[in-house]
Parts: structure tokens; C-alpha cells; sequence
């Protein structure tokens, strides 16, 4: 299947993000927590990967770098990924030179992702049940899906560090 131009888009945007990364003198993986973004000047669709211009005020953090404010103007951003307030953003900085960052953004979920795992844990917490309940005879294969869907949702702010421990506790069974 050929690739749109929006999939040709975000692998040339990954290229030039990597090579980036591979220019920084002390590379490390961190987060942008996301204070304040500009809107998005049109919506798309599911699955529509367009990208816009984004202007964003954000907290850098990564091991061995003070917490910092980084303002970028005209960061390239899909709009189905895109960097409201209070979303963390997975970023690898250059410790030599903290204002050099690139976002990951396709380890990011999509704004229906986030909203889906959102309305399923309300949903669950209204039934009375646990948002990450264990499946009975759940292999390996399914408990690690399980931890990565809940670290995602801890990431993006949907479960507090509390809620993530607990839920963390209850897949691993301990």
C-alpha cells in the first residue's frame, strides 16, 4: 500500500529529528510538560495525518538537567497528537545545550486514543470496576500491553501517580 503524503511527511519530519538528535554532543530522554500551545488551525479526521505549525510553552525535564521553561515557535506538530496543556511530550534534549529538543511524537497517542482511554476508565470507575482489571489466563504478552496502556495514560495525565502505582500493582499481582 503506498504511503500518503501526510505518512511521507512524518517519516521525513522523523529523519530530520533523528539526525538532530545524532548532532546533539549529550543526548538524553526526558519530557516536555506542556504549560501552553497554540490552537490548531484546522480539524482533521481520524487517521488524517496533517501537521501545523504549533507554538508551545513547556517544562523540559531529564535526568541530569534542572527543570527548565522552553518556548518554541512554529514547531512542526500533527494535529491529531496535538500538544495541549498539561500533555507531556516524550523529548530527547542535548545535555550540553538543554534548548536543543525534539519531540517523539509518534510515541504519542492521538487525541481519539487519550479521549477513548479517558471515557473507558470514567466508564469503569462508574461500574465500580478497575480501569485495568487482569483478564483471567492472561499471558505475558497481554500484562506488558496492559503496563504500556497504563503508562501511557499516567503520561498523559489521566491517572495520578497514585491511581498508576495501584493499577500497576494490581496487573503485576502484587
Amino acid at each position: 500500500m503506498p504511503l500518503g503524503d501526510g505518512q511521507r511527511f512524518e517519516r521525513r519530519l522523523a529523519k530530520k529529528g533523528q539526525a538532530r538528535i545524532e548532532r546533539m554532543h549529550d543526548p538524553v530522554r526526558g519530557t516536555a510538560t506542556v504549560v501552553s500551545s497554540s490552537s490548531p488551525t484546522d480539524s482533521v479526521g481520524e487517521g488524517v495525518a496533517a501537521w501545523n505549525g504549533c507554538t508551545l510553552t513547556c517544562v523540559l525535564q531529564a535526568d541530569g538537567v534542572s527543570a527548565q521553561t522552553a518556548h518554541e515557535r512554529a514547531l512542526t506538530s500533527p494535529t491529531n497528537r496535538w500538544p495541549y496543556p498539561n500533555v507531556v511530550l516524550p523529548i530527547t534534549l542535548d545535555r550540553a545545550e538543554p534548548s536543543n529538543w525534539v519531540v517523539h511524537w509518534a510515541e504519542m497517542t492521538t487525541a481519539r486514543q487519550a479521549s477513548d482511554s479517558q471515557a473507558e476508565a470514567l466508564a469503569a470507575s462508574i461500574r465500580g470496576a478497575p480501569a485495568s482489571a487482569p483478564s483471567p489466563g492472561s499471558g505475558p504478552d497481554d500484562q506488558l500491553a496492559r503496563l504500556q496502556k497504563l503508562g501511557e495514560l499516567h503520561a498523559s495525565g489521566v491517572l495520578t501517580d497514585a491511581e498508576f502505582d495501584a493499577q500497576k500493582a494490581k496487573i503485576l499481582g502484587s
